[in-house]
């Protein structure tokens, strides 16, 4: 069901895809409008223009029509046509042909007008045509001002005149160039089509012929939107699976987590819960095969587990997730850049692990919320604990091995998988009592503080296989590619190396100028954060209605 407006949601539960918004796949929930959520917005609308997934529910609308978001988008994207700059510049030389006609048609006919006078003054014979080699014409008639014209040289020669300055103006003007125009045009649109292009309108072959930059997403456009987990650094080991996805890989990932015991359970029952329960994905049984739906990267999380645990097991710890036990659940977004979800654990009932928060998200912004990790024997440590050696998998062939803070560990891991180009996720979780949860819910305190870092999964979004060479054939056509990305600048930087947009010396170059954020205009390419791209491209054209 299309959403027709935008509303507030007052009671039920619904899930809704803002793809055509937002351009993020995967269904997002939506819960009813309450004090906690009144000020974020975002858990308790419905924009128009999305689609309900599933659920059903009761909502008022605050907006229709140009008032909501999509109206306001697209009232802010209209513009009204403009000419094109090739319409400009055949005006322009339209206009300085006409220019040029209209000089030597007012020329010709003051000759001719010279000529005549000459004539009548008698400097020149009667009937001259040559003023070089002029001879009178025998029985030539003589101008006379007389109002006849019949057998009046005068006015026939004037008129004659002023038809040959008409004729020479028609015929410079070109008004066969916009047709000519029209028909390459319409050729070119022809070729674009043999190569799978539809050109709707003529304007955008030349828009695209004059096409000097290309801003091009990342996800799904130069990538395939199918992440894998490629590596994993759990409990004080880094593991990896190296080029390709193996069964050795995520066995050894499993069978490791499993070791490490914890109060009542293991590491993996505790990382298994962390992607299952805290994820808008969802594993759907489609007779004997498993599915897993959602965005792209919490698929290749929850497939990974799949391949941990088994698609049945997964499929039934997530629907054992009672949503009557579900206290909050705050869902990932550009912003936070994570995902929260609070559950209360009736086994616990009573003590300090009654509730249980788990986060999920961007590596940098867990571990700036979080204070211990788990060690290889499940205890609980404190990340700035300096005491802890740095593995070698995360450095450099010319480093020795030092010790240092399991913070910068984990850090040390992120910019190590960053330069693979893989894009990485952070668990982590936070026991407390019911009452500390409502306490901090009615002080509207946060619920991520003080976690402890679970696991930190990097996932590789493979290349289209075409990319490289397109991005090849548009460099040679003097078009350079821009990647507009939210991933980690590492990896962007790898991911644009891999594709050709950048190449390996423009790495170095930057890099030895240390100009990993500023913006150099000596510098071949420039790595730009959300603001400076937005202070340096600008945004919407504002056009005032009229």
């Amino acid at each position: 069901m299309n959403i027709p407006a935008d509303s507030v949601l007052l009671s039920g539960m619904v899930d809704c895809e803002e793809a055509d918004l937002t351009g993020e796949t995967g269904s997002i929930p939506k819960i009813p409008l309450t004090d906690e959520n009144s000020k974020k917005g975002a858990e308790c609308i419905l924009l128009a223009k999305s689609v309900v997934a599933s659920g059903q529910g009761r909502a008022l609308v605050v907006g229709v029509g140009p008032n909501t978001v999509a109206g306001v988008i697209t009232e802010k994207t209209r513009m009204e046509n403009e000419p094109t700059p090739l319409q400009d510049k055949l005006e322009g030389i339209a206009y300085k042909i006409g220019n040029i006609g209209i000089a030597c048609a007012v020329l010709t006919f003051m000759a001719m007008v010279v000529r005549i006078t000459l004539e009548m003054t008698g400097v020149l014979p009667c009937g001259c045509q040559n003023i070089f080699n002029c001879e009178e014409v025998p029985g030539c008639v003589p101008y006379s001002f007389k109002l006849t014209f019949e057998g009046n040289r005068l006015w026939e020669e004037l008129l004659q005149a002023l038809i040959i300055s008409i004729t020479i103006i028609v015929v410079a003007i070109p008004e066969g160039l916009p047709l000519a125009v029209t028909i390459s045009l319409s050729y070119s649109s022809a070729q674009m089509r043999k190569l799978n292009n539809l050109v709707r309108s003529l304007d955008s072959c030349e828009t695209m012929g004059g096409a000097t930059y290309i801003c091009s997403d990342k996800t799904g456009t130069l990538t395939m939107n199918k992440m894998t987990v490629m590596a994993a650094y759990s409990v004080q080991q880094a593991l990896s699976s190296g080029k390709l996805y193996t069964e050795q890989f995520y066995t050894k990932v499993g069978n490791r987590a499993r070791e490490v015991r914890l109060d009542e359970s293991n590491c993996l029952e505790l990382i298994l819960e962390s992607v299952l329960w805290n994820t808008n994905a969802r594993i759907e049984k489609t007779g004997p095969s498993y599915n897993v739906k959602g965005q792209a990267t919490e698929q290749g999380l929850m497939k990974f587990m799949m391949d941990i645990h088994t698609p049945k097991q997964c499929f039934d710890l997530q629907r054992s997730l009672d949503q009557a036990n579900v206290l909050r659940l705050d869902p990932f977004d550009s912003i936070t850049k994570m995902s929260t979800l609070a559950v209360r654990m009736p086994h616990q009932e009573g003590t300090q692990q009654e509730v249980r928060i788990y986060c999920k998200g961007a590596p940098e912004v867990i571990l700036d919320t979080s204070r211990f990790f788990l060690t290889r024997d499940g205890q609980r440590a404190n990340l700035d604990d300096d005491s802890q050696p740095m593995p070698l998998e995360f450095m450099a062939s010319t480093e020795a091995q030092f010790s240092t803070s399991q913070r910068e560990i984990f850090l040390r891991g992120v910019s190590h998988y960053a330069k693979q180009a893989f894009r990485t996720i952070l668990c982590s979780f936070k026991d407390m009592s019911l009452s500390e949860y409502n306490r901090l819910v009615q002080a509207g305190k946060p619920l991520n503080k003080d976690l402890t870092v679970i696991s930190l999964f990097a996932l590789m979004d493979p290349l289209k296989p075409s990319v490289p060479k397109s991005i090849t054939t548009c460099r040679r056509a003097g078009i350079q590619v821009v990647m507009c990305t939210g991933d980690n600048l590492d990896t962007a930087k790898a991911i644009a190396v891999n594709s050709g947009i950048l190449t390996q010396s423009d790495l170095e170059y930057m890099e030895s100028k240390r100009q990993r954020l500023t913006i150099d205009p000596k510098a071949k390419y420039t790595c730009m954060t959300g603001q400076q791209f937005r202070e340096e491209v600008g945004g919407l054209k504002w056009v005032p209605k009229q």
